[in-house]
């Protein structure tokens, strides 16, 4: 849980190959809050800059094609100067993954600047990724929904910018889309 778990989930069953597994998915109401799309493009090569997405929460989806790359995904809240948080796929461990080393403040507990990860396989060579993110926490959800990560973190004012990237090797970032996400809160409800 870690404080984090801002988005209501599902909960199903659902044959993934062989198996059957218990996958996550957030709910449909969630889609009424999607705004304005801000970015969109079918293909986004590594060490592009893609946008400074806006200030409130965001949605990310993408197909991401990890290729021949050891690890490869997206950073997001980046301050263009070394702060982000990274969700990618690791080949070697065969993981999805949310790292938040470098995602704002973390010196208030030495554990807190951690990677977290879980396993998950590609689909025909890609892994389909859905971001939910705010200026607190992002939450992951991986392939159809059998992993899902979820994160707290503290990035610097104005850490907006989301950029793709891969690492030993080269990867895609296919059906890339951003969009701003509406409040809950209405102007003037009580809250």
């Amino acid at each position: 849980w870690r404080s984090a778990q801002y988005c209501p989930q599902e909960l199903e069953e659902r044959r993934l190959g062989e198996e059957f597994n218990v996958v996550q998915k957030s709910r449909c109401e969630l889609n009424r809050l999607r705004g304005e799309r801000v970015f969109s493009a079918s293909a986004v090569a590594p060490g592009t800059h893609v946008v400074a997405a806006p200030a409130g929460a965001v949605e990310v989806e993408l197909r991401l094609r990890p290729g021949t790359a050891q690890r490869s995904g997206i950073r997001v809240r980046s301050d263009g100067a070394g702060e982000y948080t990274e969700i990618g796929y690791d080949a070697a461990a065969r993981a999805v993954y949310l790292d938040r080393g470098r995602a704002g403040r973390a010196g208030f507990h030495p554990q807190f600047a951690a990677r977290h990860s879980a396993p998950v396989a590609l689909s025909g060579a890609e892994l389909p990724l859905r971001l939910l993110i705010d200026q607190g926490s992002v939450t992951v959800f991986a392939g159809q929904g059998e992993a899902v990560l979820t994160d707290q973190i503290f990035p610097a004012p104005g850490a907006n910018g989301i950029t793709v990237f891969s690492e030993g090797g080269q990867a895609l970032a296919a059906d890339l889309n951003i969009w701003s996400m509406k409040p809950v809160w209405r102007p003037g409800a009580n809250r």
